[in-house]
């Protein structure tokens, strides 16, 4: 198993697990908010997450600094987790926990993360009037993922949870070319 495999297993099990601990105690939305903090921190702060991965500071030295940090700043909930995670080796996992219980999160509000990849850059109003088709299509409020792929060549590919939508013209190019592939090898026998 790779790393990014471990990261993302790793991810679902804490996330799932604080997420029914959360909802159990009617703190889903604290919780989030609290992760919030975490990731801002993080993100803003690359020391802290060195720090918080690095083998040269035991658990006893990690916990410290977390409880001094986030001393009433975080749920009790969210500081238990952090000393959890401390305590199994598993900060360097901070990031997809965070990222997994965002997604959990957004389910249990009704949004819908979408991704659109267009071939090329799309200006706000395009980028609304996609959300807002898609978002008639699946009864739910989306929220938008924009790339840009020029190898697409034109068209849109939708990403919504494990569904594709692809409507690209390099897609029905290729599927053109296989289908007229597929006709010459059985009408050349």
């Amino acid at each position: 198993m790779n790393i990014n495999d471990k990261a993302i297993r790793v991810g679902q099990t804490y996330a799932q697990a604080v997420f029914e601990l959360a909802g159990q105690s009617n703190l889903i939305d604290v919780i989030k908010n609290n992760f919030d903090l975490l990731a801002n921190l993080i993100k803003q702060n690359k020391e802290f997450e060195m720090l918080m991965v690095s083998p040269s500071f035991h658990e006893e030295q990690k916990k410290r600094i977390v409880n001094e940090t986030f001393s009433g700043k975080l749920n009790e909930l969210a500081t238990n987790l952090l000393m959890v995670i401390i305590e199994h080796d598993r900060m360097k996992f901070l990031p997809q926990i965070i990222a997994k219980y965002t997604e959990l999160w957004e389910g249990y509000h009704g949004l819908h993360r979408v991704k659109v990849t267009v071939s090329k850059e799309i200006d706000k109003a395009e980028v609304e009037r996609i959300a807002a088709s898609i978002a008639d299509a699946i009864e739910g409020e989306v929220k938008l993922e924009v790339a840009v792929n020029p190898a697409i060549l034109g068209g849109i590919i939708i990403r919504h949870g494990s569904r594709v939508i692809d409507n690209s013209i390099r897609n029905k190019l290729l599927l053109t070319i296989k289908e007229a592939t597929k006709r010459r090898g059985l009408n050349g026998v």
